[in-house]
């Protein structure tokens, strides 16, 4: 999926750098001075991160961070600061910003800081997650379709937590493991995974959330009408 990104810059030379960022580039960047044009950014398209340059210490722009961590969690935001305090790296942290950096920075540091963010999603920690008529907090395994509730096993929680946070999109065995089981030494086979979609399946039978087969693919996380 191409990544959505917003980069509020100070001047059309910073613009054209981020414009050669090869990872910024690989994605839909949009570059503006403006803070109301990133503002209606944000609010219209689901932005994945959000890269502001600050020559000077400004309320708007502490506000507008602390905006966007609230009504957009999961974007990852990268402060670029020309003059660089203690005090503003704790302002601007606190107020939401997941990376502060001072200038001089170089493009290769950007570009490798960008990539890691961008390959890395963020949860705040309680969140339900919701697909149709059902609720998941992963965090305790629990499951709540209307007023049913059910306790999951660990690692069935987590993977439905997966197809939640990636509904709408096909999903491969092989993404399930990496994301789920990572690089540990006892990594399992596809017919296990099958078991635990299974499993999953008679959980969500009575409800509008549906794990579909995508044959010879995967799986995709719909929102069907009983």
């Amino acid at each position: 999926m191409i990544k959505q990104i917003v980069a509020l810059v100070q001047s059309e030379v910073t613009s054209n750098i981020y414009h050669t960022n090869q990872v910024l580039a690989a994605s839909v960047c949009h570059t503006t001075k403006s803070l109301s044009v990133a503002h209606n950014l944000i609010e219209k398209k689901q932005v994945d991160l959000l890269i502001i340059e600050l020559a000077e210490q400004t309320a708007a722009y502490q506000d507008f961070i602390a905006y966007v961590a609230d009504i957009s969690y999961p974007t990852k935001i990268v402060v670029v600061a020309i003059k660089n305090t203690l005090q503003e790296q704790e302002m601007y942290l606190s107020s939401g910003a997941d990376l502060y950096l001072s200038q001089p920075v170089s493009s290769r540091c950007l570009e490798l800081y960008c990539d890691k963010l961008l390959n890395f999603n963020k949860h705040k920690v309680g969140t339900l997650l919701h697909l149709g008529d059902v609720a998941l907090q992963p965090e305790t395994s629990h499951l709540y379709i209307g007023s049913f509730h059910a306790q999951l096993r660990k690692r069935e929680a987590e993977i439905l937590a997966y197809f939640f946070r990636h509904k709408n999109q096909v999903i491969t065995r092989n993404m399930l493991i990496d994301g789920i089981w990572g690089y540990c030494d006892e990594v399992p086979e596809y017919t296990t995974i099958d078991v635990y979609i299974r499993r999953l399946r008679m959980q969500l039978k009575r409800s509008e959330a549906r794990l579909e087969t995508v044959r010879g693919v995967g799986y995709i996380a719909r929102e069907c009408a009983r």
